[in-house]
């Protein structure tokens, strides 16, 4: 018959030790029970054994079998978690002989929600935590899958951008022109390359070399780069389009509006005519023969607007070396 306390129990600010886990709605709550509601873990009863490997369940898992080198003894609780058909794994209890029976309390779907269970043994799964992440179970048809939650072994992995190094401690892993600098990941130094400038702690900022000019988001032109025959217009260099030129968005060439002239001597003493090659682009030309020395008087030939480029200009006797000098002039 239980001890009946009528006024009270005063601990004098000590605990209740093996207090076992709740069954009646007015029995006492152990620590491990309500951090397992506050888990949404249902710890099981430990198990002495939880295999690495699948067996066949009617013959490998009965007393004086091995199971993660530790020898079954009847009685024994084992987690069974690797079956090639997982709707037999689960947690048992060891038999004389034979196949294992269900725990009893986690022989139901109901009981089986958020099972949690501390593995006592092994070289493997000692001190090792596995809880069924499995939902909506029909028992002996749903396939049951164990997860190791801590323990012994618990193992992670580093993913992406990340290293572990010891074990367990995880670190941002610098790639080129990263670096570490106490608890803050950072540019290094080294990533400022060619006009660049900063790292190591500093902002990186472009540098400006000459013609150049950097403000707050942008990097220009500086005006002094606009150079002879050049202009700089809000931001623009361009060409400055004198007499005789003409520019347009992406091209620079001479104006065929303006009147542009060719010069040659000519006269050997011994030809009567002479073609002049003046490459104007038009027989629309201007042609003019003058005397190469004082009075330098312009003199009436016969000339011929051969082709757009060439004039053919004739006398009626053989000038002297370089007696005369042909001027055309024209537009294309």
């Amino acid at each position: 018959m239980a001890m009946q306390v009528g006024n009270g129990l005063d601990l004098q600010n000590q605990r209740i030790q093996n207090l076992a886990d709740p069954s009646a709605a007015t029995d006492a709550v152990t620590k491990q029970y309500a951090d397992a509601l506050s888990r949404n873990l249902a710890w099981k009863m430990a198990v002495r054994v939880a295999t690495t490997t699948s067996g066949t369940l009617s013959s490998a898992f009965a007393n004086g079998q091995t199971v993660d080198g530790v020898t079954l003894a009847t009685g024994d609780r084992i987690l069974i978690k690797d079956q090639s058909s997982g709707a037999e794994n689960g947690i048992y209890t060891v038999n004389a002989s034979g196949a294992p029976t269900r725990a009893v309390d986690a022989d139901s779907a109901d009981e089986l929600k958020g099972a949690t269970v501390t593995v006592l043994e092994g070289t493997v799964n000692a001190d090792r935590v596995f809880r069924l992440i499995t939902d909506n179970v029909t028992l002996n048809t749903t396939a049951l899958s164990w997860t190791q939650l801590g323990g012994a072994g618990q193992t992670y992995s580093a993913g992406d951008g990340l290293s572990e190094s010891p074990a367990g401690t995880f670190n941002v892993a610098t790639g080129t022109g990263l670096e570490i600098n106490s608890d803050a990941v950072r540019i290094a130094a080294g990533a400022a390359g060619a006009g660049l400038t900063g790292g190591g702690g500093s902002a990186l900022a472009v540098g400006a070399g000459s013609g150049i000019t950097v403000n707050a988001d942008d990097v220009a032109l500086a005006s002094s780069t606009a150079g002879a025959g050049l202009t700089f217009t809000t931001g623009v260099l361009a060409v400055g389009a004198g007499s005789g030129i003409s520019v347009t968005a992406d091209a620079v060439a001479v104006d065929a509006t303006v009147v542009r002239q060719y010069a040659t001597s000519i006269g050997d003493g011994s030809a009567t005519s002479y073609v002049v090659t003046h490459g104007l682009g038009t027989r629309d030309v201007q042609v003019t023969v003058r005397e190469t020395a004082s009075p330098y008087a312009e003199i009436m030939t016969d000339n011929e607007a051969t082709s757009t480029t060439t004039v053919t200009i004739r006398f009626a006797s053989a000038p002297t070396s370089n007696q005369y000098r042909v001027i055309v002039q024209g537009a294309a």
